[in-house]
């Protein structure tokens, strides 16, 4: 997959999205630009992306930040996933969905809910013993800096079960709304907290 680094002299939009997320995690300026000798440079999560305005940036194939996906995630017996870098542990598939060993994926459960609102999805937690929603930070570590379209390593998770998912970060600045992660292209924002999106469950690890 290929991106143009500006678009009329300006950022591209789709890598502009990648770059806002805040993650505390992630050390250095969130995006910034300057000149650099007849190209341009990109300052994303800290990482500099340079290339010649003419030219398009290669992300080649969206690869996770450790080279080897079985090093950054576990893939237990439970199909669950236990991240290497935070030590949370997760579903492997959105509430709803369940892994199929035969597809290789996450395969839609007709008999049970697929989306919620942010109630629900509180709800929908506390009812699953020790998993629960993850907050915007937890939820946020699961975008890989080199994907887009979806923004995590689909070798881990299935891109069936991806789209925009709650967190349980409530909005500071308007009571309605809650903090919500499109998984498709990274990106964070308020969201009515009536809407029905879908959920991702995290636990802790065992102390």
């Amino acid at each position: 997959m290929k991106f143009n680094l500006t678009t009329n002299n300006r950022l591209n939009p789709a890598l502009k999205r990648v770059c806002k997320l805040v993650n505390a995690k992630y050390r250095g300026p969130t995006l910034g630009a300057q000149s650099a000798k007849g190209g341009h440079k990109i300052l994303c999560f800290g990482w500099v992306l340079s290339a010649n305005l003419s030219a398009p940036l290669s992300l080649a194939d969206c690869q996770p930040a450790i080279a080897n996906a079985q090093v950054a995630y576990v893939i237990n017996a439970d199909n669950t996933v236990t991240d290497m870098l935070t030590g949370l542990i997760w579903r492997r598939c959105s509430e709803g969905y369940a892994w199929s060993q035969n597809l290789n994926r996450c395969d839609l459960d007709p008999s049970t809910v697929q989306e919620f609102t942010w109630q629900q999805a509180l709800l929908r937690a506390d009812q699953q013993g020790d998993w629960r929603l993850p907050n915007s930070k937890e939820l946020v570590s699961l975008i890989k800096r080199s994907c887009i379209d979806p923004a995590v390593d689909t070798r881990v998770f299935s891109s069936t079960s991806l789209g925009r998912h709650w967190t349980s970060t409530a909005a500071v600045s308007y009571y309605g709304n809650a903090w919500a992660l499109n998984l498709m292209d990274g990106s964070l924002i308020t969201t009515d907290k009536a809407t029905k999106l879908q959920v991702r469950l995290v636990k802790s690890p065992i102390q």
